[in-house]
Formats: structure tokens, sequence, C-alpha cells
């Protein structure tokens, strides 16, 4: 204890020199860190007051550049107005001459109003007096200063922005005033654009960062601004700027973060000398400032980085100080009391040294060697000799073969010998050491003998009673195995290991090292059985272990817990189970793979043995052993069913079938197929295995069919239309009345139940039959019957499958008659001109497509002729639309009157007809072309008494070509008769396309 209490106070002085020298370490770089941050922010002030004496220095130069321009346009305004009163001629030469001196685009516009405000001169306009529209300035600020008498002494006023009235673009209006004989006669105005300001601040500042120049009135207006101009003209400024521009302060400097784009700038500004203008200059603090910043944050981050190095490395050399301090003294009270705790171990410690000359020499001998050897340390370390000489003879050669090999291979040295002491007494000792190669070649040896006489009879003692237990456990081919608990030591016999393919095993190994070699699914089996340890009950386990080659052996654990002085211990072997398991899951393989649910019932009509698919069914998968077999059974009438068949099955033994009904695990009805036989056949009140199939759905689809064939019958009987159900072969087994009906049978249905579709056939009264399309995908197929008296029925056949076989049709027939009645008057009234009855354009051209289609387009057999009724507007005009109409549906009469059977007129649309002439030649088309131009124009139609004469142009083309061609040739021929005089028949020439 006193030692102890040194060392802490002995290591307490160190610790307060290095804290109070890392204290200093820390004021000095917190006084380095207070003037790095000082001398930044004079850094950062300095960066910044020449960021505002750049805005200072550039507004002042923007100041005197727009003075410049100013001067040049106030220049310009006092001669032109000048000239103006002088030369009003030359007025106009002379602005555009001065126009072009200045850069394009500056002068938006030069204007001259008179006295009454009212615009008598514009650029815009090119001569005095021409201006397109009356324009009056008269309510503008900028003439009505000078009509007011409230103009500046200098004579110029600048306005602020305005869109021009007669430009249409904002400018500037810079007004002088004209005085004839001293009298006010108007202003003339020269008109600035503020675009062109502001792409003069652009070249100031090129880039698009956040840098920005302002021209403002004296009122406090934007004339113009670098960036986003078209936002702000128009409108004032506002804060600082508005307040010093109102008192008219020489210039000043202000900060701003405008919302319209949210940069903060340092602002300066400065009025223009001579005017009343005001440039102000906006520079982007971060912009001009992040290099500043940067590099500050930079030096910043660095210099934390140093000090926190420093810090830590002080930090650090001082642990490694203070460590290195009482690890010294540390050492010296270790060595002390090693010493004491030597001389309290049984047995001695010492080092023994060979030289590199081969002799022997012992450094260093406990005082226990007195207790081991029965000498004093000085007589053994006095005659090395001697000592090897009271070793026993028959163990010395080997004490000295280990002592060389230890010496060669620097390997560790354990022997037990037996030492026969001076008294003649014949000791076992037991000695360990550790050799070390030293510097000049000799080998060090640090080692530890105690006295195991005792240890050693006990050993042998157990030696000859494990034997005895080894021949015994032969012959049951058992392990034996030993777990301590209180040292978690795990002890294997070589039969333990031989059966998990060993040769070497490391002993003790730890009940976790084990535990890692037992299968997963075997380890909470595992786990349950260490609650029996605790208790000291008796335990049997089988489970897998891992072997040498990877693979899982099947074992039988069993054992018990002692405990006897030398402490708390399991007991037990190990056999191998692995035939027994194999033949047992061979076994349950070939129940549990059965697709039929099998079933030991004992005697006592109890459940035995399950399989998995009895478990599957009956219980969801658990257990079945035990249950009453009445408990899976349905109704009670078919458990007594069952129980007279087991009885019969007891009686005469076999094996008995039936079909009876059980309750699944969801306690619902199932019908299986059930076999029993004996499990001894000479034994009839033994057990009885039953096999069950599962035949619930047979069953249910055997009633489903039942079912569903009867409501197959009323629905057929019952459906709106006629249905008819034939077999494979062509059998008829249904027909409903609304067949019977549709054809006018005359008999019931059931008359026709039985009979084929040939005799069916023969009662039909049918004018035609005609299929619509072929058959379909799905084998279906339709039709339609044209009966004697006129009605139409479709017939729909429907083929009947099952995995792919017929297994009859069905017949689904229906009344369409009134269906294609109002189709045939749908397509009729798609095909014909609803004013003239006449095919309509569309019903033409298909009719020549299939005409060209059916004579080749190159034979030329056939004609078209365009009709064009000539000068029909004018009947419109004179008489009315209806007359016209009257005229159309008396000319489309005509053409159906004259031409042949199988000609075709139609109505290309207003008072433009065709006709196709199928199989004529030209001469005949011509001929039949030129009766119906004189009939045209013989034709008299009365109208509201008043008779209407028409003639008519006709255009005649061979059916050669596409329908485009033939079209466009009797276009032609049509177009020539109009030329030609109308009234007349042109054939279409060569020249047509």
């Amino acid at each position: 204890m006193i030692v102890g209490s040194n060392a802490s106070q002995n290591a307490a002085q160190p610790s307060t020199v290095l804290w109070v020298a890392y204290s200093a370490l820390v004021l000095v770089l917190g006084a380095y860190w207070w003037v790095l941050l000082d001398n930044q922010r004079s850094q950062l002030a300095y960066a910044e007051s020449q960021l505002t004496l750049r805005a200072e220095q550039t507004s002042e130069a923007l100041a005197t550049q727009i003075q410049i321009v100013m001067s040049g346009l106030d220049y310009l305004g006092k001669s032109l107005a000048t000239r103006y009163l002088e030369n009003p001629a030359d007025f106009s030469r002379a602005v555009d001459s001065a126009v072009t001196t200045f850069e394009e685009d500056i002068i938006v516009q030069v204007a001259v109003a008179d006295a009454a405000g009212q615009i008598v001169y514009s650029n815009i306009s090119p001569t005095v007096g021409s201006v397109p529209a009356p324009v009056s300035i008269a309510n503008r600020e900028h003439f009505r200063v000078h009509a007011e008498g409230r103009a500046p002494a200098s004579g110029l006023y600048i306005s602020d922005p305005l869109q021009g009235r007669i430009s249409g673009k904002w400018s500037i209006q810079l007004a002088q005033p004209l005085r004839k004989m001293g009298d006010f006669a108007g202003v003339l105005v020269v008109s600035v654009s503020p675009a062109f300001i502001s792409a003069y601040f652009q070249k100031v500042f090129p880039h698009t960062g956040g840098d920005v120049a302002l021209l403002l009135s004296n009122r406090g207006y934007y004339l113009a601004r670098s960036i986003r101009q078209h936002e702000v003209l128009g409108t004032q400024v506002s804060g600082a700027l508005q307040a010093g521009l109102a008192a008219r302060v020489d210039g000043g400097i202000y900060r701003l973060d405008p919302a319209w784009d949210g940069v903060s700038r340092d602002y300066a500004w400065r009025w223009v000398q001579d005017y009343p203008l005001a440039v102000s200059v906006g520079l982007d603090r971060q912009t001009t400032l992040s290099p500043v910043t940067d590099r500050l944050a930079r030096s910043r981050f660095w210099t934390a980085v140093s000090t926190l190095a420093l810090l830590l490395a002080a930090g650090l050399i001082g642990m490694l100080i203070k460590r290195l301090r009482i690890e010294q003294r540390n050492l010296a009270w270790n060595e002390e009391r090693l010493t004491r705790l030597l001389a309290q171990v049984p047995g001695s410690v010492y080092q023994f040294q060979r030289q590199p000359d081969g002799t022997f020499s012992m450094p260093y001998l406990s005082q226990g060697i007195g207790t081991v050897l029965g000498l004093s340390p000085e007589q053994v370390m006095g005659d090395l000799q001697a000592i090897f000489g009271l070793i026993h003879p028959q163990d010395l050669p080997d004490v000295i073969d280990r002592i060389n090999a230890s010496a060669e291979t620097l390997t560790p040295w354990d022997i037990r010998f037996r030492f026969v002491s001076p008294g003649g007494d014949t000791r076992w000792v037991a000695g360990y050491a550790n050799p070390q190669q030293q510097p000049d070649g000799s080998i060090l040896w640090h080692g530890y003998v105690h006295d195991i006489s005792q240890q050693q009879a006990i050993d042998e003692a157990l030696r000859d009673s494990t034997e005895r237990l080894r021949l015994t456990i032969d012959a049951v081919h058992d392990g034996l195995w030993e777990w301590h608990l209180g040292e978690d030591a795990l002890y294997f016999d070589a039969r333990c290991m031989a059966m998990l393919g060993y040769e070497e095993f490391p002993q003790p190994a730890t009940f976790a090292h084990w535990y890692e070699r037992v299968h997963p699914n075997d380890q909470v089996h595992l786990d349950n059985i260490l609650g029996e340890i605790a208790r000291g009950d008796m335990f049997r386990l089988e489970l897998r272990l891992l072997t040498a080659t990877d693979d899982w052996l099947w074992v039988e654990i069993r054992g018990k817990a002692v405990e006897d002085e030398k402490g708390k211990r399991v007991l037990g072997t190990q056999s191998d189970i692995s035939q027994r398991v194999a033949e047992a899951q061979l076994r349950n393989a070939l129940l549990d793979n059965n697709a039929a649910a099998i079933l030991l019932v004992g005697a006592d009509q109890h459940v035995r043995l399950a399989n998995r698919r009895a478990r599957e069914l009956f219980a969801n998968g658990r257990p079945l052993k035990s249950i009453p077999f009445s408990q899976l059974q349905g109704s009670p009438d078919s458990g007594d069913n069952l129980l007279e068949q087991m009885q019969l099955l007891r009686q005469r033994g076999g094996a008995v079938e039936a079909e009876h009904p059980f309750l699944d695990a969801n306690g619902a009805p199932r019908w299986f197929s059930i076999h029993g036989t004996l499990l001894d056949a000479e034994r009839p009140d033994g057990d009885i295995i039953w096999t069950l199939i599962d035949i619930t759905e047979r069953r249910q689809m055997e009633v489903a069919l039942s079912a569903a064939r009867v409501r197959l019958i009323e629905v057929i009987r019952h459906f709106p239309g006629g249905v008819l159900l034939e077999n494979a072969e062509g059998e008829i087994l249904v027909v409903n009345q609304e067949l019977c009906d549709l054809f006018n049978l005359g008999m019931a249905p059931d008359s026709l139940t039985g009979t084929d579709r040939e005799y069916f056939y023969q009662l039909l009264d049918l004018q035609s039959e005609a299929p619509l399309g072929g058959r379909q995908q799905d084998g279906s197929r339709l039709w339609e019957l044209v009966l004697l008296d006129g009605r139409v029925l479709q017939i729909n056949q429907i083929p009947i499958r099952i995995k792919d076989t017929d297994v009859g049709r069905l017949w689904i027939a229906a009344d369409v008659t009134e269906r294609r009645e109002h189709e045939r008057n749908l397509e009729r009234l798609a095909a014909t001109d609803p004013l003239t009855g006449l095919a309509n354009r569309r019903a033409l051209l298909e009719g020549i497509e299939r005409e060209l289609r059916r004579v080749g387009h190159a034979s030329g057999n056939g004609a078209l002729l365009m009709l064009d009724l000539d000068h029909f507007k004018n009947i419109n005009d004179t008489y009315g639309h209806a007359a016209g109409d009257k005229v159309l549906v008396h000319l489309a009469a005509l053409l159906r009157n004259m031409l042949r059977q199988h000609d075709v007129a139609g109505r290309l649309g207003g008072e433009e007809f065709a006709v196709l002439l199928p199989e004529a030649n030209l001469d005949s088309a011509a001929a039949i072309a030129e009766r119906l131009r004189v009939a045209v124009e013989r034709s008299i139609i009365e109208f509201e008494d008043r008779e209407i004469t028409v003639t008519a142009s006709i255009g005649l083309a061979p059916l050669q070509g596409d329908v485009d061609k033939v079209f466009a040739m009797a276009d032609e021929a049509l177009y020539r008769a109009k030329k030609e005089g109308r009234n007349r028949t042109v054939l279409a020439g060569p020249s047509a396309p």
C-alpha cells in the first residue's frame, strides 16, 4: 500500500507541470487568434473602403461622361432651334445632318411643337407640317415648363422618361424654347433613348455580374439603368438616394439590398455638372469582396487546423511523458512485488543458460527449489553436473534430448521426469521452459519446475480407471465427454473425435466453440437441455454435429450433471445414430411425399402417426398425434358407418374401401376415398393404417355439373333468341321455343330432341344462305338465312370444347330483318345526293374506280362526261335558290330518263354533274353528250308563273389512267367548252394531263 501511495504522489507532480505548460500554450494560441482576427477585420475594412472608393470614382467618371453627352445634346437642341426659326425650309436637312453626328439610336426623334403644343414637325415625318395625324404635347411637362415660364435659366429642360406619342418608344425629352421677337413660339424637343445610355453603362460593366449604374433625374425618376431597365422606367428611387436628391447634397454613398435581384451593393452617387441629373453606381459586394473573404476564410481554416494539430501534439507529448514517468516508478514496484510473489508460488522459477561453448549456468533460481528437489538454490547453482546425476537414469536421455531440441528449434521445453533426492526418495517433477536466443549466441531458458508426485499417482490411477471404462465403452461403440462448468472446458475422448473425423481436436474446447458445430436447427433444442443440466436431471438429445469434412452427423448425446471436489461437471456419452436417423428419414420421406393423407390409428382409436399431407389437411401442419380419430370425422352417421367398417376389418382382415366425409383444419367437411388395412395382419386388435385420398373437388364437380345442366336448360328455354345445342355427332340435345317460332316450324321443341342436323334442315323454308366471313379463330361461324317469307335470320354457330376436344356446337339464331333493311337505307343515303337523288361524288368516284379496274387503266373502253350549267348563278340571283334547286332537280330527272340503264349519273356539287358511260367508245359517248346538251337547251322549267331556260357545257374524256387523270381530262375539256362560248360539247385533247 505504501508503494502504491508513493507512486500516486509521484505521478501527480509531473501532471501539474504538464497542465501549466499546456495552459500557457492555450493562452499563446488565444493571443495569436486575437491578433489574426483583428488583422483580418482590418483587411476586410480596407477592402470595403476600396470598394466604396471605386464606386465613388466610377460614379464621378460616369457623371463627367454624361455631362459631355448632355452638353452635346444641349448644343444640338439650341442649334436646331435657331435653324428652325431662321430657315424652316432647310430645317429637315439640318436635323438629318445633326442626328448623324451622334451614335446610332441615341436620338429617337426631333420634334417641334407650336405655341399651342401642337406637333408641327417630327423627323419621323419627313417634311415640315406633314404630320400624319394631329398630335399635341400641351399637357406634357416638358412643354408646360416653357409655356408657363418655369424653364431653367439655361433654357434646357430634361424630362422624366416618356413613351413618345409618335415614335411609341421610351425616351428622355430635352426641350428647348422657341421665341420669336421675344414671345414664346413653341418648343424644340430632342428625344434621347434610355437604351443608348443603358448600353453605354453596360460597356462600363461588360460582365453579367451584380454591378449596376443608374442615371436619375433630380426628381428621383429612373432615366436609365444598366440592367433590367424595362422594369424601372417611369418609377422613382427611394430610401437614402431619394433623400439625398431631395436635399440637393453634392453626392453620397449608401448600401442597399434591393428586392428586385437581392444583390447586396455599395452605392456612390454624384450630380452631373450643369444638369439636373444624378449618376449612381452600385458595386456587387459579393463579387468584389469574395477574393478577400475567401482568402481570409482559408487563412482561418488552415490556422484552425494548425492550432488543433498543435494542441493535439502537445497533449499527446504530455501524455507520453506522464506515462513514461509512471511506468518507470511502477517498474521498480513490480519487481519487488514479483519477488515476493515468487516466494509464495509452489515450485521454483528459474533461468537456465547454455553458453556458446556448451557449458551450462543458472543465472536465477527461486527459493522454492528446496520444496521440489530438497536442495537449496546455492547447492543447485553451485554444481549443475551433480544435479543432472540425480535425474532418474531412465529419464535422463529424454531430458537431455528435449533440452537440445529446444535449443536447436527455439521451441518451449515441456517434460515430466523422475528425480532421486539425496535422501533416496523418488519424486516426479514437471518442468517447463521457454528458450530465448541471446545477442552473444547463448540460449537462455525462462522456466518453472514443480513437484507432481501426488498428481502423477492420481493420473496413473485415473488412466487405469479410464482404460477399464474404455474397454466397456468399446463394446457399445460410444464416446465419452466431460464438461467442466466452472472452467467452461469440454474434453472429448478419441472415439468422439473419430466419429466426427478429427484426428486431433483442441483440448479443452469451450462450450461456445462446440456450440458453433451444432446444426442451427438443433441449437434451440440444446438451449432447452441447458435447463435440465441446471436442475441436475439426466438428459438425452439427438442433434447434428459438423464433421471434419463439413458434413452433418446425427449423434445422440446423453449425460448428467455431477458435483464433487472437482467442482460441477457434466459427464456423458456420444453415440453415432446416423444410420438409424437415415432410416427414419427415408420412412418419413416416403410417407410425407405421398399425395394421400396417411394415418396410423391405434386400438384405442387415437392417432399414433400422421404424414405431412394429413397434418396439412386436418391441423394446418401441426401434430395430430394422440388426437381421437372420431374428432376428424364428419357427421355422426358417417362416423358410425366408418366404425362398422373398422369392426369388419378387424373381424375379416384384408382391406376395406369406402367414401366418407372428414372435417379439415378449418372445420369444413371434405370427402375422401379411404383405404384401411391392418398394420400387422396377425394382430386384428392392433393398429390400422388409413389411406385417405381427397375427392372433394370431384364430388363438388359432379354436383355442380348436375346443377349447371339444369340451369343451362332453363337459360336456353328462356333465352331471348333461338338456341339449339347439339353434341359432337350432330345429335340435337336442346332446342328452345324461340327457335321453333323463328323458323315457323309449328312443332314443340322437345320433338326435335334426339334428331340430327339433316332432319332439322329439311324442315326449313329457305330462300338463300350466305356465310358472313370465314371461320373465326375460336372456330365459330356466322351466316345469314333468307326465308321464303323474306325475313333474314342470322345464325352464330359456336363450338364447345373441353381441353381442345370438340364436344358439341351451340346455335344462336336472331331475326335481323329490320337491321338489314335499315343498313340498306343507310348505304343508299350515303351514296345519294339528297337534292337530286343521283349518286353523290363519293359514290360516283367509287363507280369510276370499279370500272377502271374492270376494263384496265389503258383500254379507253368507256367515257366520263362532266356537265356544268351555264350562268347558273344568274338563276339563283334572279329567281332565288328555290328556283335554282328546281333547275337542278329537273336536270337530274332529264339525265335519268335519257341515259342507258347501266350508265351512272351523279352530282359533283353545285351545278356540276358527271355521267359515267361504261363500255362506250368516244363516238357513242359524244353522241350521248350531244343529245343531253340539246335536251337541256330545249328544256323549259316553270317556276312561279315564269319560265326558266338553261344551257349546259359538257367535257368528254375517255376512261384511261387513274381516277384523278380521267377527272382532270374531263375538267380540262369542260373548261374549253366554257371558254369557247358555252352550250357545247368538247372532247379532251392530247394536251390534257
